[in-house]
This record gives structure tokens, sequence and C-alpha cells, in this order.
């Protein structure tokens, strides 16, 4: 069993398990010319969203981002605010990465304010 990202056209993505490679799974999603449709259960409203692209995610990365989910948001915001104190590694920039992915998630409208801001931490935007 393999984890996949997959990222529709709008920029949003989720994570599924799947057995074969990225390129199959790529290609059974594409059967509709990667249409997707969703209903909101509540509304019955449908949502069409097309994909964009199918990638694998390492089980280290597909780990690391189960990790940051389990974290509260203030403690997301802790490790942030320590990444901005740690020297530069190779390793940084993912982890910095990881650590946007889950705060975008958690609250987009708070994430966007952050990036439009000159504010180095996010602290403001996501800790009342």
């Amino acid at each position: 069993m393999n984890t996949f990202r997959i990222t529709y056209t709008d920029g949003t993505s989720y994570e599924t398990n799947a057995n074969g490679t990225a390129e199959e799974l790529k290609a059974h999603l594409m059967f509709d010319g990667g249409r997707i449709v969703s209903e909101n259960p509540v509304t019955g409203k449908e949502t069409i969203r097309y994909i964009a692209k199918v990638e694998q995610i390492h089980a280290s990365e597909a780990t690391a981002r189960a990790m940051l989910r389990q974290r509260s948001t203030y403690q997301l915001v802790l490790d942030w605010e320590q990444s901005e104190r740690t020297q530069m590694n190779d390793t940084l920039p993912t982890v910095r990465g990881w650590l946007m992915d889950e705060l975008e998630r958690r609250n987009p409208t708070a994430f966007n304010a952050w990036l439009e801001s000159i504010e180095i931490s996010p602290r403001s935007f996501f800790i009342s």
C-alpha cells in the first residue's frame, strides 16, 4: 500500500492510500478526463473539480504529516517559531513547508492573512 497526494487544478489536495504506482492511480482517476464530482450531503449541491497531478508520498513524509496533524495549532505555531531560530540546513525548508501546509489546512483565511502581512510568526493569526 502506498500513500498518494491528489492535487486538483484549484490547488486543493488530499492524501489517500492505494496499491500500485502514481502513474497507475492517475490513469484510473483520469478515466473521465480527471473530472471528479462530489456532492455535499447536507445541501445536495455538486462540486466539480479536475485533477492536476498525482504524486506518491514517501513513508517518511506521510508519517511526518500525520504527526503534525496530531499537534494542536498552538504547538504548530511554536514549531514554526522554533524553526525561525534554527540554523538553516537541508531539511528545514521541507519541514517548514509541512508546517505551512498544516496551518493552511486548518484555517485558510488566517493563513492567507499571515502571508499577506509582514509578520514572521503566524501566532497573532492563529492563536486568539
